[in-house]
């Protein structure tokens, strides 16, 4: 058990418009009641999220959560560079206020883009990676509509996706990706990622995954379960309506 073990909680969750007319300014995740700190994130632990799976892990093998900073809103346009710079220096702030950890858990969504990043996600876990150094551990679970980078592969040594659409498995993803990386803290793995970008995008309406393509898609990415040194497989479908280069499809292993 992850006795005295320390593992940092924090998030911000978007999902972009970039055609959205409306820009996503701080105040709307004010606005949105969704803008929790310290001991507010805990009402989310009892809940089917990412930040429930989260708890169930830390539960089931030993080790303390330490809530930070959790944000989210509703999928306006693009996040001000106000907005952004606001959380997350508030989140690197809180990360070194409050150290030592053992290790870092991360709920971004995967498709937040702001006025200065397109790839919004990939530069949190840039800036979370300077900040906690490479000894750390460091996952992050993100949305089935998450467009994945390899800036965000690069900075963390877990990354899952829920694999339904609708979203019914966010709490399942979350509690797998903490587990891998409370088995990583304890030199059970030691993981690598490898992310596949095929030159490829699934119209968002054919998006659900108990149809086709998704369907098929799916069973043929379990397919890779068959070698014992997989640790998880995820699918993102990306998520067209934010309108930049990393848009679409991804499949990639943690081995």
């Amino acid at each position: 058990m992850g006795i005295n073990m320390r593992f940092a909680l924090a998030g911000i969750n978007h999902e972009t418009n970039t055609f959205h007319s409306i820009p996503t300014k701080y105040e709307n995740f004010e606005k949105s009641g969704m803008l929790l700190r310290g001991k507010e994130i805990e009402k989310l632990y009892d809940t089917p999220s990412t930040i429930g799976g989260f708890y169930n892990a830390s539960q089931q093998f030993g080790f303390e959560l330490v809530p930070l900073l959790f944000a989210t809103t509703g999928p306006l346009g693009t996040i001000t560079s106000d907005a952004f710079e606001s959380l997350i220096n508030e989140i690197i702030d809180l990360i070194k206020s409050s150290e030592p950890f053992d290790a870092v858990l991360l709920n971004l969504h995967g498709a937040a883009v702001s006025e200065q990043f397109e790839d919004m996600d990939g530069e949190i876990t840039e800036r979370v990676r300077k900040v906690i150094g490479d000894e750390i551990p460091f996952g992050i679970n993100l949305d089935m509509h998450a467009n994945v980078s390899e800036k965000m592969i690069i900075n963390t040594d877990i990354t899952n996706v829920y694999q339904t659409t609708p979203h019914l498995d966010a709490d399942e993803t979350g509690f797998k990706c903490a587990e891998l990386v409370y088995k990583t803290v304890i030199g059970e793995i030691v993981p690598t990622q490898h992310i596949e970008t095929p030159p490829m995008t699934i119209n968002i309406v054919n998006h659900n995954t108990n149809l086709e393509p998704m369907k098929s898609i799916l069973a043929e990415s379990r397919k890779l379960y068959e070698d014992s040194d997989v640790l998880s497989v995820s699918v993102a479908e990306g998520y067209p309506y934010s309108d930049i280069k990393k848009n679409g499809n991804v499949i990639y292993s943690n081995y």
